[in-house]
C-alpha cells in the first residue's frame, strides 16, 4: 500500500495474478485512490469478499472498468449493490462461482444494470435467461457480449437477444455454449448485423448457415467482420467457410484450429482475399502443407502471431519463407509438434526477425542436432542423414 499512497492519482490499478490480496488491502487502495480510480483489474483473488465491493462502491465512484475474474467468494448481493451504485462501462464476472450458486443466484432486476454498460463478460457463470434479457433491454449501449459456457443459452434465447440488441453488438463470444446448434448460428447471421468479432469455440454444428453470407444483402455484414474464431469445432466443415471467405476481406484474426477440411485450397483463398491478417491460428489442421501456408506468407499480410502447432506436414521450407516475408511483423510463432521443422531453421528465423520473435517449438523425441536439407531437384526439404550432414563441416587441406 505504500506504493499506492505515494501515487494517489493512479487511474488504473492492475492486481491480476495476485491471489493473496485481501479485503483490507483493497479497501485501503480504494480509500486512497477514490475518484481517481477508473480501471480496476483483479483475478484469482479468492480471499476478497463483498466487503471489498462495499469499499469500491463507497470510494471509487468514477470507476468505469472492473474485472473480478475468478473472485469466487463474492455473492449476488454484493455485486448487485455495486452494479446499482457505480456506472460501469465494462464488467467481467467470469468464474465468480459464489455469484452463480446458492439461494441468491439469479436474483436480479433490470434497473440493477447501469444503462452506460457497453461490455459485459461472464464466463462460467450460469446466468438465468431472464437476466440476459434484462441486460439486453436495459443496456442500450451494449456492444460486447461474452457468455462462455452458459448452459441457458440456446437457439430460442439467442433469437430473442438478436431481436433486442442484434443491431448494436459488435463482439459476440458464445464459446462452449453447447446448446446452440446450426439454427442458432443462422440466427447470428440473420439478426446480428453489426458484428465485427464472432467467436464460437467448441461449436457443435456443421457451420452450414455461414453460406448465407454469400447472399448479396449479407456481404456487407461479412466485410465488417474483423475476427472470426471457430476453434475446436470437430463437426464444423471448413468447406462451408471456404465458400464465403472471399467476402471477409477485412479479417485481422482467423482461428480454425482443429477444423476438418482445412487444407491448402482453403489457405490459397485466405492468401488471395484476406490481406489484413495479423493473427492466424491453424493448430492441428493436419491437411495443411508448405504449399498453402507459403502462399499466405507471400500475399503481404502483416501477420504478427502465428499458431501452426500439430501440423506434421510442415517443413523448414515454411520457416524460410516466413523469414523472407514476415521478418518485419512476426512477434510470436507456435510450432510445437511440427516434427519436420528443424531447430536450425528456427534459429535462422530468430536471426532474421527485426524486432525479435517468441518461438515455441516443442518436439518430443526429436534429436536436437537434426539438420534439414533442400533437394535441389525437387525443391523439397528432407531430414539429412549423418553422411550428408558431414558436408557442412568441410575444412580445406593445407
Amino acid at each position: 500500500m505504500d506504493a499506492i499512497s505515494n501515487c494517489s492519482r493512479l487511474s488504473v490499478l492492475d492486481l491480476q495474478h495476485s491471489p493473496n490480496i485481501s479485503d483490507s488491502s483493497l479497501l485501503a487502495a480504494s480509500a486512497i485512490l477514490k475518484k481517481n480510480l477508473v480501471v480496476l483489474k483483479i483475478s484469482g483473488a479468492s480471499k476478497i469478499t463483498d466487503q471489498s465491493l462495499e469499499g469500491i462502491t463507497m470510494h471509487a465512484t468514477n470507476l468505469k472498468k472492473l474485472k473480478l475474474y475468478g473472485c469466487n467468494k463474492l455473492t449476488t448481493d454484493g455485486i448487485n449493490t455495486l452494479l446499482k451504485s457505480v456506472h460501469l462501462d465494462e464488467i467481467d464476472l467470469s468464474y465468480t462461482v459464489a455469484y452463480s450458486s446458492g439461494p441468491q443466484a439469479g436474483r436480479f432486476q433490470a434497473d440493477e444494470f447501469s444503462p452506460t454498460l457497453r461490455r459485459f463478460i461472464s464466463c462460467g457463470v450460469q446466468l438465468p435467461s431472464f437476466v440476459m434479457m434484462d441486460l439486453a433491454n436495459r443496456c442500450q449501449l451494449l456492444s460486447t457480449l461474452v457468455l462462455c459456457g452458459v448452459k441457458s443459452i440456446d437457439d430460442t434465447l439467442l433469437n430473442e437477444l438478436g431481436k433486442i440488441c442484434g443491431n448494436r453488438l459488435t463482439k459476440l463470444d458464445l464459446s462452449y455454449c453447447d446448446q446452440v446448434s446450426d439454427s442458432g448460428l443462422e440466427i447470428v447471421v440473420r439478426r446480428f448485423k453489426t458484428l465485427q468479432s464472432l467467436k464460437f469455440q467448441h461449436f457443435q454444428g456443421t457451420g452450414g448457415p455461414l453460406k448465407q453470407y454469400y447472399e448479396e444483402n449479407r456481404r456487407i455484414q461479412a466485410e465488417k467482420m474483423e475476427e472470426l474464431c471457430f476453434p475446436a469445432c470437430r463437426h464444423f466443415d471448413g468447406h462451408h467457410l471456404e465458400y464465403v471467405l472471399p467476402f471477409f476481406k477485412n479479417l485481422t484474426k482467423l482461428d480454425v484450429s482443429g477444423m476438418k477440411n482445412v487444407g491448402d485450397n482453403f489457405l490459397r483463398i485466405v492468401a488471395v482475399h484476406c490481406k489484413r491478417l495479423q493473427d492466424l491460428c491453424l493448430k492441428a489442421c493436419k491437411q495443411v502443407s508448405d504449399e498453402g501456408i507459403c502462399d499466405v506468407f507471400r500475399n503481404g499480410s502483416p501477420i504478427e502471431k502465428l499458431i501452426l502447432s500439430g501440423n506434421p506436414k510442415l517443413t523448414d521450407r515454411s520457416i524460410f519463407t516466413m523469414a523472407s516475408h514476415l521478418a518485419n511483423t512476426l512477434s510470436a510463432l507456435y510450432i510445437s509438434g511440427c516434427t519436420r521443422i528443424s531447430p536450425q531453421a528456427v534459429l535462422y528465423l530468430k536471426d532474421e526477425c527485426v524486432n525479435g520473435v517468441h518461438v515455441q517449438h516443442i518436439v518430443p523425441n526429436s534429436p536436437p542436432d537434426r539438420v534439414m536439407g533442400k533437394d535441389l531437384d525437387s525443391g523439397q526439404f528432407h531430414p539429412m542423414n549423418g553422411t550428408d550432414a558431414d558436408l557442412f563441416y568441410w575444412t580445406p587441406t593445407i
